[in-house]
């Protein structure tokens, strides 16, 4: 019984970890087509700035995942 709950826990915790990956790749990919769009240098400059963040998100969330193998 303790290992199908243990187990059910961490397969909930990996599945929310994917829900996190999921959003970090979206808000990059929205964030990317948004920089790509607006004149304002400053506003791209912003924008880029938000897309490596989503972008260094991801790769964490990622090495997270590859570590627990």
């Amino acid at each position: 019984e303790f290992r199908r709950v243990l187990f059910r826990s961490i397969a909930k915790d990996l599945n929310n970890v994917m829900d996190l990956m999921n959003h970090e790749a979206v808000s990059y990919q929205k964030t990317k087509v948004y920089s790509q769009q607006v004149r304002s240098d400053d506003a791209k400059q912003l924008l880029d700035r938000v897309c490596q963040h989503h972008k260094q998100n991801f790769a964490c969330l990622d090495e997270f995942i590859t570590s627990q193998k």
